[in-house]
């Protein structure tokens, strides 16, 4: 989705049946969008391979990323739809 604050593209991971986490997709080392890898349980940049671990803030695993994900604040609505929180 779009984070409606910013713009940019945004990922939202379900760590567990009740939590969530979503972050600004945009990687912060070349600005390239994150994918989620459900194998590795990670979000990964295509483009030079950092990766981030959605179930610690975002937080760098992997390099050359030195800046985790920007977190964002999502809720799931009483229809069970998920809601950016602005």
């Amino acid at each position: 989705y779009r984070d409606p604050a910013s713009g940019n593209p945004a990922v939202v991971v379900g760590l567990s049946p009740n939590t969530l986490a979503a972050f600004d997709a945009v990687c912060p080392h070349a600005g390239c969008a994150v994918i989620y890898s459900a194998g590795q349980r990670l979000l990964v940049c295509p483009c030079h391979g950092a990766m981030f671990d959605p179930t610690k803030a975002g937080a760098v695993v992997r390099g050359p990323a030195r800046r985790p994900l920007s977190p964002l604040t999502v809720s799931v609505g009483p229809d069970g739809k998920i809601y950016a929180i602005a």
